[in-house]
């Protein structure tokens, strides 16, 4: 399931009210507002003559990217999803290792908006689905594979859990829970994360790369 929407945009709006948190504001009828201008990304797919006219009757028109700050806002809302069919699903190294070998990683989320969107597109997807987070380094301390901080959470209750301990002939082994999933529970955790093994296979997203923009890769030398 490939994610990568273009995108209309239309005019000049007021300043957002200060109150406001998030890096973005979403309108009522789901524009997202960057900058002096709306955007909306379509999964429809069409000629980009028929994307055009859907545009123009917005109001709108297709979106031109004249500089890097605009194309890295629109690059961050590219993803893949994997994990429809079982035999696509994977341990979170070989996912990460998958996401990267198509110039991306395993998605990272930031805000409401990114989960709000992500969960919308895993509505299909029949079990949990791996993203970047991680404490593989140090227990508790939190990355993102892409090197960016972390910075917002949607742990589902009584997550993040402990290491798990089995007994296989009278000895307890560790069963470290270092990587992070979007559950496939209840509706009213739908996409809630868990700390889980890494070695189940899952689902997983990737998103486009944007790290060489963004973030240093210093911290991940040593996941493996």
């Amino acid at each position: 399931m490939l994610l990568m929407m273009i995108f209309c945009f239309t005019g000049t709006l007021l300043k957002p009210e200060p109150q406001y948190k998030l890096e973005y504001q979403v309108t009522d009828n789901g524009w997202i507002i960057y900058e002096d201008k709306q955007y909306y990304f379509s999964e429809e797919r069409v000629h980009m003559e028929q994307a055009r006219r859907i545009c123009q009757k917005n109001f709108a028109d297709l979106v031109v990217i004249e500089n890097e700050s605009k194309r890295q806002f629109l690059w961050k809302y590219c993803y893949k999803i994997f994990g429809s069919k079982e035999e696509e699903r994977l341990a979170w190294h070989s996912a990460r290792s998958s996401c990267i070998e198509l110039g991306g990683n395993l998605a990272s989320i930031h805000d409401e908006q990114v989960q709000a969107f992500l969960t919308f597109y895993l509505k299909d997807v029949a079990n949990e689905t791996w993203i970047g987070l991680n404490d593989i380094n140090h227990e508790h301390t939190y990355i993102w594979t892409d090197g960016s901080i972390f910075d917002y959470s949607k742990w589902a209750r009584l997550f993040p859990s402990r290491d798990q301990y089995i007994e296989v002939d009278d000895k307890y082994i560790t069963i470290q829970t270092d990587c992070i999933a979007m559950m496939k529970r209840s509706a009213d955790e739908a996409a809630y994360w868990e700390n889980t093994d890494c070695q189940h296979n899952k689902s997983y997203i990737c998103q486009m790369d944007s790290s060489k923009f963004y973030f240093s890769r210093s911290l991940l030398e040593d996941i493996y």
